[in-house]
């Protein structure tokens, strides 16, 4: 039975694909993508997506049939490493296509399903800190959502730490007495 918490996170993961800035927009060194790479290796269900989906292991007789283009997190980390990327949008659509094929093959109530929507809202928040641009209300959205589906906390900006009080000015030197 599908919950309806991971129907609003897929319907919602679904809306934010549609807001996304093409690849060919988004401006980052190919050192800010291998950072990029950094916290979705932190995520725990990050197991699903680091090596290429071994269809025979699995018996997903038709999984080639579904998904034309298969890619994963290792394969992309050898492809920077190789300085195989002409530029960051290169990186951009093979980090968007882990997540759209994991959609696409494994239906929303599943746990690749979900797994690959939280693994999508954290890169692509990501790519708005590198970029400066505020998360748009849809990703933000599809972040909620799909932490209420998996049961997990949703992301938050770190607290900011209150600044300082000035300290009290050092006390007064006494001057010393005058010469004789």
């Amino acid at each position: 039975e599908t919950s309806a918490a991971t129907m609003q996170a897929a319907a919602a993961a679904d809306a934010m694909v549609a807001k996304l800035v093409p690849p060919t927009d988004i401006m980052l060194t190919m050192n800010q993508c291998n950072r990029l790479l950094a916290p979705l290796k932190q995520e725990a269900s990050v197991t699903f997506f680091l090596k290429p989906v071994d269809a025979a292991a699995l018996k997903l007789t038709d999984y080639h049939k579904i998904i034309t283009k298969p890619m994963d997190l290792g394969t992309i980390e050898e492809k920077l490493q190789q300085r195989a990327y002409n530029s960051a949008g290169g990186f951009v659509e093979d980090v968007r296509l882990v997540w759209a094929n994991a959609r696409k093959y494994n239906p929303a109530a599943t746990t690749v399903h979900q797994a690959a929507i939280r693994m999508f809202t954290v890169f692509e928040n990501g790519i708005c800190t590198f970029t400066g641009t505020p998360p748009p209300p849809e990703l933000l959205d599809a972040m909620e959502k799909s932490a209420a589906a998996m049961s997990v906390p949703v992301p938050t900006a770190p607290p900011v730490a209150p600044k300082p009080s000035r300290p009290a000015p050092a006390p007064a030197r006494e001057s010393p007495p005058p010469p004789p």
